[in-house]
């Protein structure tokens, strides 16, 4: 991030100022802040170098100390309750030369050590403050040789060593290497800038090699105080499985490692007359796994169980990995289908029900049989049954009986799924029943899901999040809904969140979380699987393109599937897919044969329409 400005001090005193400040890509341990001061006249400048204490939150600061002679200053950050300690080390330069610094006096919390040297008008001076970062819960690297502190003074150190210009084109380099894969709409700067601003923020709040998850709101803030939710793995996660595989499944990892407490949450909620079995991942989950949401949440929205299976079998379609699926996801698998058919109860007709629960509504609960729940449960069950086939363990006869058993109910004289036992219309936050087509395709017929988009389109609060939106348009999409449908879906899971002038988003069309990093993945995720139609698969990917006449195109580069890396170009009339690496890559073309594309060949597909005038769209 870069800014510059001429300041004018109440003295009258010009100075010319450029600022870089640098979370570095290529070493994650390290920030930069250098500025290039031009002063216009000539004596004695003064440059503080501080931690901002304002900053903490649920922590607090120790140890604060300042190396005169080598310009160095570092503190100790403790978490509430010392689950975790984090060692901050900065070192100042001033034309890439030490000048010897004072400690100062800041408020509690902060640290800060100051230089002062004389200047001469029109000289450029460069003042560079390199940061080492480490903390006791790295995951990327063993600290059984150094303290934190001492990790982020060798960082800080080499850092020095290297040189700013080096440290900055490594970054660059790192960068550029993710931008290999892109998204972008032919002839709309302004659009493709919206999608590379949500492509930005996600991939600036993940790097691969570290088992840790995000939160709604990224690295940006503390929303949600870091916590990691269902934001992840419906929304954030599949957005970037497509592209950058390394750096989603750090997410499934996170889950793996938690997995030990998802198994004693499970034993907490066990009863003499429902004994619960396997594995309950946390609502709100952050350190250890345990739950830390507050009731109701904590407690009802137990669909969290089922997303993170999900996400766990996507990256296996993905990425085609056996080993991986035996040694580090079907334990995942397994503790939640155990999960799931013991949390279920036989109900009357021979099936079985899952009771006092809380969908992805979150206005209505508790409430019994939440069809979003109840398909997330069955599906979770029969990801187990194919899993254990995989890698060749024992399946639990009661997962297929569980799952055989856990029936979606029909309102047939609507043609519609109820949300819930009892539901009557009343309004809803987000898209929930909407979620039965995608991600968890249920079978139904295309009326019924067109009615399923018509009906809670009117009944969906327009104050809730950006998802709602996100999810009809990939709905839309598959079905070619009719009309405008589509594409004003598409506008108005963007347009009322999204703030000038960087294209960060807001949570709902009133506030709420910022940079709300869960609504930019729900966006991608139209352009990903939306338009292009692309579903994952074992032995195949699926495309089946669709576009409204508003959009001249999509081009994706960088998909990954199974080693390979292709390419699709969305055009109106046609939609190709090349294939940039790998051996031949099967696809299946809608619902028809699998076609295998060779590399330096073309696959050319007929692109879908909505039916209808598609033009005369609202303003």
């Amino acid at each position: 991030m870069s800014t510059s400005f001429d300041w004018t001090s109440p003295a009258g005193d010009t100075t010319s100022f450029a600022y870089e400040v640098n979370a570095n890509r290529a070493e994650g341990h390290l920030g930069t802040v250098t500025v290039r001061a031009v002063p216009h006249w000539n004596g004695t400048a003064t440059v503080v170098d501080e931690f901002d204490g304002r900053g903490l939150h649920r922590a607090s600061t120790t140890d604060p100390h300042v190396d005169g002679k080598n310009a160095a200053l570092s503190q100790t950050v403790v978490t509430d309750g010392k689950l975790a300690i984090a060692g901050l080390n900065s070192v100042l330069r001033v034309n890439d030369k030490a000048v010897p610094t004072k400690s100062m006096d800041v408020p509690d919390g902060s640290a800060a050590q100051s230089a002062v040297f004389p200047v001469r008008a029109g000289q450029a001076y460069r003042i560079t403050k390199y940061v080492g970062i480490a903390s006791s819960v790295d995951t990327d690297r063993p600290l059984k040789a150094a303290t934190p502190q001492q990790a982020a003074a060798s960082t800080a150190a080499r850092a020095v060593k290297t040189g700013y210009q080096q440290l900055l084109a490594r970054n660059d380099k790192e960068w550029s290497r993710l931008w290999q894969s892109s998204i972008s709409i032919p002839g709309d700067t302004a659009m493709t800038a919206q999608i590379h601003a949500s492509m930005f923020y996600l991939l600036a709040s993940m790097r691969p090699g570290v088992t840790w998850s995000t939160s709604p709101g990224g690295l940006s803030s503390d929303g949600y105080s870091g916590h990691v939710f269902w934001d992840m793995e419906t929304w954030m996660y599949p957005a970037l499985l497509a592209q950058y595989p390394d750096i989603a499944n750090g997410a499934n990892t996170y889950r793996q490692k938690l997995l030990s407490a998802a198994e004693a949450n499970a034993a907490k909620l066990s009863t003499p007359s429902q004994p619960i079995k396997g594995a309950k991942f946390a609502w709100e989950s952050a350190l250890t796994g345990k739950e830390t949401a507050p009731d109701p949440w904590g407690t009802y929205e137990i669909h969290i169980n089922s997303d993170i299976a999900l996400a766990q079998w996507q990256y296996y379609q993905a990425s085609g990995d056996k080993a991986w699926l035996r040694d580090k996801a079907w334990p995942v698998l397994k503790g939640i289908a155990d999960y799931w058919a013991t949390r279920a109860v036989p109900d009357s007709s021979g099936g079985y029900d899952i009771n006092d629960a809380m969908g992805p509504d979150e206005y209505n609960y508790p409430v019994d049989n939440s069809a979003t729940t109840k398909a997330g449960a069955q599906e979770s069950l029969r990801i187990a049954i194919r899993a254990a086939q995989l890698v060749g363990r024992t399946a639990d006869p009661a997962w297929k009986k569980v799952a055989d058993g856990l029936k979606i109910p029909v309102d047939t004289k609507n043609n519609i799924h109820p949300e819930f036992d009892g539901y009557d219309g009343r309004t809803v936050k987000q898209a929930d029943v909407t979620l039965l087509q995608y991600p968890w395709a249920v079978p139904m017929s295309p009326s019924l899901a067109q009615n399923d988009l018509d009906h809670y389109k009117e009944r969906t609060d327009p104050g809730g999040p950006s998802m709602t939106d996100a999810i009809a348009a990939i709905n839309g999409a598959a079905l070619g809904s009719p009309g405008c449908q589509v594409y004003d879906y598409l506008r108005n899971s963007a347009e009322p969140y999204q703030a000038a002038p960087f294209n960060q988003w807001y949570e709902t069309r009133n506030g709420g979380a910022f940079n709300f990093t869960t609504g930019q993945g729900g966006y991608l995720q139209e352009f990903l699987y939306g338009f292009t139609g692309m579903r994952w698969g074992t032995d195949a990917i699926t495309i089946d393109p669709f576009l409204p006449p508003q959009l001249p195109g999509v081009n994706i580069t960088g998909v990954k599937w199974h080693g390979r890396t292709f390419d699709v170009t969305l055009g109106q009339q046609t939609t190709k897919l090349t294939l940039r690496s790998g051996t031949s890559l099967p696809v299946r073309v809608g619902s028809g044969d699998v076609r295998e594309v060779r590399s330096g060949t073309l696959l050319n597909v007929p692109t879908r329409h909505p039916a209808g005038d598609a033009t005369q769209c609202d303003s």
